[in-house]
């Protein structure tokens, strides 16, 4: 349950003289204020039927009188016999960032650009998870509960520069290249806490305080540097557009989510290499027809992932891909129009593809989301009046997919 309120303001000024020499400059506000509060709700005996089997070999247990009987020990259900972990969390978030981009037409051909960018964030934040009323205690989302608020402010700020290199050859290509700097800035997870010595908490500890040296986990920035070449083209006359690029990322200090006995806390882990191309045709078959086509490849490896590693040997997570991208991905869509009285038949065929992926770090079979493709069409009368009806049919091979998973 969110509410919050957003305030961004920019300011820009550039350059409108002749010549080889162009600019632009701006700077930027932002400020943001959230109130959020999280419920994670179980029926308490589901809890017991569920636990009470995975810890004792298969036995069955009616809830949680039933179980904590069998341990020697009463229980009391809540009043509505629910665990329910709550926490507040509020967070007033600004920011500003100043930047500047040259550019130089050195001929009719060629021109390269130089830019650089400063940012600075600051972020103010608070975390208050109760006590829950369940003998269950804070054992299943937070695993932790705090008595009053534990608050943290943290400030980053960094230095970003882009240069790119562009070929207009004639009217009908451009060749260009680019190299880009990026910030992601650091910030607070929603669902964890850290002690005095930065170890994460949990095991169902509760009336943690500021004054015991808690603090809201705090991730820092994550960085990347990225190489791109690439040509857009206009072939056939103008009746076929083609744009291609391949590009290379460098990641530093990579900010993941990370399940740690609790609900999650986002860490800065590792490095990541990655490479990748992308393509795009879009022609005009005929009169009738026109045809998109688009595919895109990455490739990508993350190291010193031994932190976050959920294997025995923690670095056989060493080389993993980024599991939540797939390898590839590809689209085609096939349109037509057909004009008949006062108006026109439009159709489409629509075609989505993308490989597999999920696992985890750890690569887990077990939460591998397969290669998912799937088709839609669409056909519809528009009337040169300014109305249209149609129809579609989404899915036409029945397929099933999961959006996302987790270990």
């Amino acid at each position: 349950d969110q509410e919050g309120d957003y305030f961004q303001q920019e300011f820009r000024l550039a350059s409108n003289s002749e010549g080889m020499f162009s600019w632009y400059a701006g700077a930027s506000y932002y400020r943001e204020k959230i109130d959020t509060l999280f419920s994670f709700v179980g029926a308490e005996d589901h809890f017991c039927q569920y636990y009470g089997a995975y810890y004792n070999s298969g036995m069955t247990f009616t809830g949680c009188a039933d179980l904590y009987a069998y341990y020697g020990s009463p229980f009391s259900p809540s009043s509505d016999g629910y665990l329910n972990e709550t926490g507040r969390l509020v967070g007033d978030y600004s920011g500003w960032a100043t930047y500047v981009d040259v550019r130089f037409d050195l001929s009719d051909q060629w021109s390269v650009s130089l830019g650089v960018r400063y940012t600075d964030d600051e972020k103010d934040f608070s975390i208050n998870v109760p006590t829950p009323d369940s003998d269950l205690g804070a054992y299943w989302a937070y695993t932790f509960a705090t008595d009053g608020n534990i608050t943290d402010t943290q400030s980053w700020s960094d230095t970003q520069t882009r240069a790119i290199v562009t070929y207009q050859s004639d009217s009908d290509l451009m060749v260009f290249a680019s190299y880009t700097e990026g910030f992601k800035s650091g910030g607070f997870g929603s669902f964890a806490l850290i002690d005095a010595t930065g170890a994460g908490v949990g095991g169902g500890d509760t009336d943690l305080t500021q004054a015991d040296g808690f603090r809201p986990n705090t991730f820092d920035p994550e960085t990347v540097d990225s190489l791109e070449l690439g040509f857009k083209a206009t072939l056939l006359e103008g009746r076929t557009e083609l744009n291609a690029s391949i590009f290379s990322y460098d990641y530093q200090d990579l900010q993941v989510v990370v399940a740690d006995g609790g609900a999650a806390s986002v860490r800065n882990v590792g490095e990541v290499e990655a490479w990748g191309l992308e393509a795009t045709l879009r022609t005009i078959l005929n009169d009738n027809f026109d045809l998109y086509l688009a595919y895109s490849y990455l490739d990508t490896e993350a190291t010193k992932l031994q932190t976050i590693c959920g294997l025995a040997d923690v670095n056989g997570c060493e080389g993993s891909e980024l599991f939540w991208a797939p390898d590839t991905t590809g689209a085609l869509v096939l349109k037509g129009s057909f004009p008949v009285a006062n108006g026109e038949i439009v159709s489409s065929f629509e075609l989505f593809y993308e490989s597999e992926r999920g696992g985890g770090f750890e690569n887990l079979s077990e939460t591998k989301i397969d290669s998912f493709s799937d088709m839609s069409l669409r056909v519809a009368y528009r009337s040169n009046d300014n109305w249209l009806l149609g129809m579609y049919v989404e899915n036409l091979s029945d397929e099933e997919t999961f959006d996302g998973q987790n270990n």
